[in-house]
């Protein structure tokens, strides 16, 4: 964005592009050489229809909404409430990428440790920030950290929810990560219509936050049915 604002999207677009492909060599290069598992199609759709698997998907969905109610409209909130100019925005946003970066780190390591504490406390949190949201916008010391927060619980979600579905799929792994990820954009897409929707409504930019908390709290309900308190001592998969 900071780019953008300068060179049009091209530039951006064309930068982003040439970095993605960057790191996929570099994947391809560090990443051990295993053999895939010989699983059949009949496993696959077992193992994406199995109970644990579904309630994972359910809580993707939720999760996604929850943030993407809030990210979506993250920009217009921080211009027409906090006030800040286009270039403190795009910086915001550069903060809140700094943020999702050591989320996902951290919560990667945490899941190794205990999938199922860091699923509960990552929507827990989420559900505390996003409630506070709307009373940390209107001011910009507030705003900073309440944006940085927010990435890092956002992007927290990613790796423990992928984990979960990499255990309960078990040695059929491949279609329902990839319906996992499906989950994830269904649930940008649903709060971000969700978003607009309040948007829409006069004075309700502000308040996103708290549609975006109750979400949260629903994919918090749901995640204990994807692994009980009883199992999480239960091995993880590495995140």
């Amino acid at each position: 964005m900071l780019l953008g604002e300068d060179a049009g999207w091209r530039t951006p677009f064309a930068v982003l592009a040439g970095l993605a492909l960057a790191v996929t060599g570099v994947l391809a290069a560090v990443l051990p050489r295993q053999e895939a598992p010989a699983t059949s199609v009949r496993d696959e759709v077992a193992a994406v229809l199995g109970r644990r698997v579904l309630v994972v998907i359910a809580t993707t969905a939720f999760g996604l909404a929850a943030t993407s109610t809030v990210f979506t409209y993250l920009a217009p909130a921080l211009t027409e409430i906090t006030g800040f100019g286009a270039t403190a925005v795009s910086t915001l946003l550069l903060v809140h990428g700094v943020g999702s970066l050591a989320g996902g780190l951290v919560a990667g390591r945490l899941a190794d440790r205990s999938l199922g504490a860091t699923v509960r406390g990552t929507f827990a949190g989420l559900a505390v920030v996003l409630a506070i949201f709307p009373f940390a916008v209107p001011r910009g010391w507030s705003a900073v950290p309440a944006v940085l927060v927010l990435g890092m619980l956002t992007s927290a979600t990613t790796p423990v929810l992928q984990s979960l579905v990499l255990r309960h799929a078990g040695r059929a792994p491949t279609l329902a990560v990839s319906v996992n990820v499906c989950a994830f954009n269904i649930g940008i897409a649903a709060g971000s219509a969700l978003g607009g929707g309040l948007v829409a409504v006069d004075g309700g930019l502000r308040w996103l936050g708290l549609v975006g908390a109750a979400l949260s709290l629903g994919a918090l309900v749901i995640s204990y049915a994807a692994v009980p308190r009883s199992h999480d001592s239960l091995t993880s998969v590495p995140a």
